[in-house]
């Protein structure tokens, strides 16, 4: 399974995408994660509280995307 990252036009500088919670039901191998360091995106902005994320992907994606950087 594929997982792309979706490039919102928003004319603002820079660059956004959205894509699937990494470990999520919408992409339980991760690879959302592995697409970010491919692509060397800089910012993640989490949308769900830290207790929802380790309930719905079992790891704590903060300290996983810290640990991209």
């Amino acid at each position: 399974m594929n997982i792309s990252l979706t490039e919102l036009p928003l004319g603002l500088p820079g660059r956004i995408f959205r894509s699937p919670m990494p470990y999520g039901d919408f992409d339980p191998e991760g690879r959302a994660l592995e697409a970010f360091q491919k692509h060397h995106i800089s910012v993640v902005v989490l949308l769900a509280e830290e207790d929802e994320i380790l309930k719905k992907t079992g790891r704590d994606l903060k300290t996983l995307y810290l640990a991209g950087q």
